[in-house]
């Protein structure tokens, strides 16, 4: 998945869908996973789905490194730990989203981003945001 955010939007929402890591995929019969990130706001569905994306990178090499180990989690512990993994990124997000000051600036690069964060802004094209 490396560089890709995987956000898409719908009615003013937005969206985080992603093809799943080939181990994950095997191991929960679907190619493909996706959240809705309860947010018409641009700069914050970036960064969450960029956590998102970072957060199924992160579980595949973990399941990656410990196939081999006898005690594996179900299928159904798997899927819960996804919900529960995007649960957490969700609830972070809205955190942020309601108590970020009058004076937030989506664009300043803060020490609390991450390195991915902190790329996306240096690459962020206000282009984007722009409106014809």
């Amino acid at each position: 998945m490396g560089g890709r955010v995987h956000l898409l939007a719908r009615g003013g929402r937005f969206y985080w869908r992603a093809r799943l890591p080939v181990v994950l995929a095997r191991r929960l019969g679907r190619t493909h996973y996706g959240i809705a990130l309860r947010t018409s706001d641009r700069v914050l569905a970036r960064r969450l789905a960029t956590r998102a994306t970072a957060a199924m990178e992160s579980l595949a090499e973990t399941l990656a490194m410990t196939a081999q180990e006898p005690q594996q989690p179900t299928d159904a512990e798997l899927m819960e730990i996804l919900r529960e993994m995007f649960r957490a990124i969700i609830a972070r997000g809205e955190r942020e989203h309601l108590f970020r000051p009058e004076n937030w600036d989506p664009d300043a690069i803060s020490d609390d981003d991450t390195d991915e964060e902190r790329e996306a802004k240096a690459l962020d094209d206000p282009m984007d945001r722009a409106h014809y």
